[in-house]
């Protein structure tokens, strides 16, 4: 038996274009962003899999509702898939 383990990036964000770190602050998915989320699930969706883990950020948590809505998968919020905190830093350019 082997364990097979996909990794999945969040789709764009508005912080993302503007090149803002975000770390744990959030930031909305671009219309580029849905479209990556939709396009990822649409990929994944001929896969079996067990679990559909993500981050509890929104950014990560809309990109994994694309996916759960294609694969039937119930999505678990951990927050150790966050990206790091980068604390004052956040927010800047």
């Amino acid at each position: 038996m082997s364990t097979r383990i996909v990794v999945v990036r969040h789709g764009e964000t508005q912080w993302n274009r503007a090149a803002r770190i975000q770390g744990h602050q959030d930031s909305p998915l671009t219309a580029t962003g849905e479209a990556q989320a939709s396009a990822i699930a649409a990929r994944l969706a001929a896969e079996k899999f067990d679990r559909l883990v993500a981050s509890d950020l929104g950014r990560a948590w809309r990109t994994a509702e694309a996916i759960a809505a294609r694969t039937g998968n119930r999505i678990v919020a951990d927050a150790r898939f966050r990206e790091r905190n980068y604390g004052v830093a956040e927010g800047l350019t």
